[in-house]
């Protein structure tokens, strides 16, 4: 085809010499490019015959412009304008034209941040005028920024919001799990795969200056010091507060502030909803494990390289039989997890009153062997407009966890160190059924000679914890656009630790005596917060 010089061509190029980019810009057209200098390029483009012309126009397009606009007629500036199924397109100018060749089958797609999506067929047509819709659902989003609430669309500071709608359609362990990959700026670790420990989560990198882990609030009630035990199905939204925007809540907030609302009840008939899920659960990626013999050579190279003599436990002629893989101890402390879970919700009201239940059991068995995890959550939320300037409600949770958990992080002592170190030459029991155990002599680069899946087994310990956190509130309004509200927490947890350790008669690192450990304690909060907002 000829060259169009009035045809609007989008590209995107990075640190590119502006020939190249004009070679991209005219490909396809057959000519010569040249720089005369600095600021200028000469472009000699043939024109083609008239039958070659048609031979290649195969297409029949048209020549479509056009304005877009939005509801309220203002022009629309950068507005995506392109054919769909293919890469040709444009964007809008200043005055919100564009202008484009097309098929007159084609279908044109008209894309805007803030704005719906929308597509017209050509059908011949040359001339267009295109009103965008706003996309109201997202420039009405209401974000909760410390102690209110504001619309995404003026939202200025450092907030991300996270949706949990199709998190909490698989069976989660904790609030912070729900969280992952879900809010930017967010980082969530799980701790080995222990179900006994809290996933860390670190907002904008380490957290506080220190290390210090996120405020949480819920519904307007700071939760500090601590982590919450809160169910996932119960949440309705999450605010994540970074740099200035957690200013609000002082020192406490250094390593950012975590803003938790839970459902509400909704006005109309009671409603019933209950789930059920079921689940396995297993170790994404573990390591691949040398065996006996690969793990004796590497040993041996290393110390024959240092100049140092080859110990006793890799050396197969003082220890031959240390040269037979026997275990591969990674694969022995893992296995497959079953979790179940069940949830109940009752959510209903009037004009008036409002209120929402919830019962949640749920219990997941550990990836490392005889390690497990179990939480049971009741809620009920309630609120009552007494006239029309005073609101008064309650939010009621109480929450029972219990887990068994073990040491997945420290050198040598911990599970999976263990595994990964313990000499592959051993059975996990002997013919007699017993747990197997090696030498010290023998133990080569492992240090603590102790069979891991011994260790795992013998874990009897439970730590269960009972927290009741009542929020009696007050919402009064003054006048328009001022409201005052008195808030009031009062938190108490129980917890209980048992661990009983048993004797450990194998060679290796024996232990004759049998322990047990236990403790208790109790803990009250109060917190009361009289705001105008």
């Amino acid at each position: 085809t000829n060259f169009d010089a009035d045809k609007q061509v989008s590209i995107s190029a990075n640190n590119e010499p502006v020939v190249n980019v004009i070679k991209t810009l005219i490909k396809g057209y057959k000519g010569n490019i040249s720089q005369v200098d600095e600021q200028h390029i000469l472009l000699q483009i043939e024109k083609q015959p008239e039958a070659k012309i048609k031979a290649a126009d195969h297409r029949n397009d048209i020549r479509v412009t056009g304005t877009v606009v939005d509801d309220k007629g203002e022009a629309l500036i950068g507005v995506s304008v392109g054919i769909k199924s293919t890469a040709n397109g444009t964007t809008t100018d200043a005055s919100g034209k564009f202008a484009l060749n097309a098929d007159p089958n084609d279908v044109l797609v008209f894309q805007y941040i803030g704005f719906e999506r929308q597509e017209v067929a050509v059908k011949g047509q040359e001339s267009f005028t295109i009103v965008l819709k706003a996309n109201t659902q997202s420039l009405k989003e209401v974000v909760v920024i410390g102690y209110g609430t504001q619309r995404r669309a003026t939202l200025t500071g450092a907030v991300s919001s996270a949706n949990l709608d199709k998190v909490t359609s698989r069976s989660m362990r904790s609030m912070e799990e729900a969280l992952q990959g879900k809010a930017a700026g967010v980082v969530v670790n799980n701790n080995g795969g222990d179900p006994s420990a809290s996933p860390k989560v670190s907002i904008r990198g380490l957290g506080g200056i220190n290390g210090e882990s996120p405020l949480y609030v819920i519904d307007g009630t700071v939760y500090y010091p601590g982590t919450p035990v809160i169910n996932p199905n119960d949440v309705e939204s999450v605010s994540v507060l970074k740099d200035a925007s957690a200013a609000i809540y002082g020192s406490r907030a250094s390593g950012g502030v975590i803003l938790i609302t839970t459902k509400k009840g909704t006005k109309g008939k009671m409603q019933i909803t209950a789930d059920v899920k079921h689940g396995f659960e297993n170790a994404w990626r573990k390591l691949q494990a040398l065996d006996a013999k690969e793990y004796a050579d590497v040993y041996n190279q290393a110390t024959d390289a240092a100049g140092k003599p080859r110990i006793a436990a890799f050396d197969a002629a003082t220890y031959p039989d240390g040269q037979i893989t026997r275990t591969n101890w990674v694969d022995q402390i893992f296995r497959t997890a079953q979790t179940q879970e069940y949830n109940l919700n009752l959510n209903g009201g009037s004009d008036r009153s409002t209120y929402f239940m919830s019962f949640n059991y749920r219990k997941g068995d550990g990836i490392l062997l005889n390690t497990f995890g179990e939480r049971y959550a009741y809620r009920i939320n309630s609120e009552h407009q007494v006239n029309n300037w005073l609101k008064v409600g309650e939010n009621l949770s109480y929450t029972y966890t219990n887990s068994r958990g073990t040491n997945t992080f420290s050198g040598y002592t911990g599970a999976i160190q263990a595994a990964i170190f313990y000499p592959p030459s051993v059975t996990v029991r002997t013919p007699e059924g017993a747990y197997s155990g090696l030498p010290i002599t023998y133990a080569g680069s492992y240090g603590d000679v102790v069979n891991p899946v011994a260790n795992l087994e013998r874990i009897y310990s439970e730590s269960p914890v009972n927290v009741i956190i009542a929020n009696p509130y007050l919402e009064a309004s003054i006048i328009k656009g001022l409201k005052f509200r008195s808030n009031y927490s009062i938190t108490k947890s129980f917890s209980y630790y048992k661990n009983f350790s048993p004797k450990v008669p194998e060679v290796g690192k024996p232990s004759l005596t049998n322990s047990l450990s236990e403790s208790s304690g109790q803990e009250s909060r109060f917190l009361a917060e009289q705001l105008l907002t």
